[in-house]
């Protein structure tokens, strides 16, 4: 596995140590599983630290200015697979790949009598309250659906 050495500071001391690289990050969050939906973004940082056998120092080393190093790396191979549409990524912390949400809007269409031939994301827009996903799916009915999602956070009140 490849890794980088960052700089952090462990129990207020300074210290060197290696986490896994970036890209590596990035696959695996990929190769998580998602059978059940959506993940939440500090459920994948603890799920690859378990995978990756991580020490109680890698998770828990941080920057000066008291940012978790682990849970950043985590977070910014996030931002980079929403970025490229490899995953979709909301507002309120969750993650789930491109590919399983096809699959649960087949398995949706599925329940409506549909059996989907082909699902594809056209666009995900991200702006600073919703998150916009437009899908495509051409069914063996031979019905072409179109159907676009918006999914806006609920307030701290369930609103």
């Amino acid at each position: 596995m490849k890794l980088t050495t960052v700089n952090g500071y462990y129990n207020g001391d300074e210290i060197q140590i290696d986490l896994p690289a970036p890209e590596i990050v990035k696959e695996a969050l990929l190769n998580l599983d998602y059978s059940q939906g959506i993940i939440q973004n500090q459920d994948a940082a603890q799920l690859l630290a378990k995978q990756f056998c991580l020490s109680d120092k890698q998770k828990k080393i941080v920057q000066e200015n008291g940012v978790n190093i682990w849970r950043n790396r985590v977070n910014g191979s996030i931002q980079n697979l929403a970025i490229n549409e490899k995953i979709v990524r909301t507002k309120d912390a969750t993650i789930i790949t491109v590919d399983a949400l096809k699959k649960t809007v087949s398995d949706f269409l599925r329940k409506l009598g549909y059996e989907s031939e082909e699902v594809s994301i056209d666009e995900i827009l991200d702006d600073a309250l919703n998150v916009f996903i437009e899908i495509r799916t051409k069914t063996k009915q031979g019905a072409g659906l179109k159907f676009s999602i918006a999914a806006t956070p609920l307030d701290a009140q369930g609103t």
